[in-house]
């Protein structure tokens, strides 16, 4: 198989990870996305990079790797979002 084939991309916002979270304790990231799904960043190559764009949308592409209940990326490339600039904050309601 190759490994290409299970290479994904998730379009979300970067999301801090408590830090007892079972199965996650490394990790300090997620990315989730707006139906609820979370991608648990692994904190390896460009995913430590994740941790300084919380709150920030992503489009983040990498390998899948699901275990425990959890899915996880290993980051290949990310990308910031300019479309999400503010969607959390939107102060209208």
């Amino acid at each position: 198989m190759s490994s290409q084939q299970n290479l994904i991309t998730v379009r979300g916002y970067v999301v801090a990870l408590p830090g007892n979270q079972e199965g996650c304790e490394d990790a300090k990231v997620a990315v989730h996305k707006e139906n609820g799904e979370e991608y648990v960043i692994i904190p390896r190559g460009m995913g430590i990079d994740l941790v300084d764009l919380i709150n920030a949308g992503v489009e983040v592409t990498g390998a899948l790797l699901e275990r425990g209940g959890h899915k996880f990326i290993q980051v290949r490339q990310y990308k910031p979002q300019d479309e999400y600039d503010g969607h959390w904050y939107d102060d209208k309601d």
